[in-house]
């Protein structure tokens, strides 16, 4: 079973982006989506609601792709 870590990190290298630019699009620090991507930690509800919205819009933030 993947762990939400799994499926970001996945989701990331598919786009092509690295880890700084992922979070950079999301408004977090790099080592936050390191710890996520590990599973060290879980996002918060605000976090996984970026994260729906930027993997929605095909790895942009502002909704036009």
């Amino acid at each position: 079973m993947e762990g939400t870590g799994s499926v970001i990190r996945a989701w990331r290298e598919e786009k092509g982006l690295s880890r700084r630019e992922m979070a950079v699009l999301l408004g977090v620090n790099y080592f936050t989506l390191y710890r996520w991507e590990r599973d060290m930690n879980t996002p918060s509800p605000m976090a996984v609601e970026l994260l729906k919205k930027l993997m929605k819009n095909g790895g942009t933030n502002d909704g036009k792709k």
